[in-house]
């Protein structure tokens, strides 16, 4: 267990998170960590090329194992993130956008109960809306 002093500041934290635009580097989704590439229980730096923005799920995932690649990394994460007892663990706590089909948090960086923030960034809410109205 990490004591105090060895949590990752806030401002490295900010500037990771902000340098790759809070997207997961693992699944694409929406981001909210920063991870060690190589775990902190391994190598005891915080470089710069060792963090990476991390959605919660992958950043517990990948845990303190070690890969040879970022590549394996990634692939070993996805793996898991596709097995049936993990798709319904994300089924349970996440919606499914209407839109684009993609799992998000509902109220999260704009997202309303039936679209993502992506796609309400990119205008389908208003057009979702009067899609919905004219239906009925």
């Amino acid at each position: 267990m990490r004591d105090k002093f060895d949590r990752l500041p806030s401002d490295t934290r900010t500037r990771i998170l902000e340098r790759d635009a809070y997207i997961c580097g693992y699944c694409n989704g929406e981001a909210n960590e920063v991870d060690h590439i190589i775990p902190w229980s391994y190598y005891r730096h915080r470089d710069d090329d060792n963090l990476i923005a991390s959605c919660e799920d992958c950043n517990r995932i990948a845990k303190d194992k070690v890969f040879s690649s970022l590549a394996e990394k990634r692939q070993y994460i996805m793996s898991v993130r596709s097995g049936k007892k993990w798709t319904r663990k994300l089924n349970n706590r996440y919606s499914r956008c209407s839109v684009c089909g993609e799992l998000f948090n509902e109220g999260a960086k704009g997202a309303t109960h039936f679209i993502c923030a992506s796609c309400v960034g990119s205008g389908y809410e208003y057009k979702y809306q009067f899609e919905m109205r004219d239906a009925r």
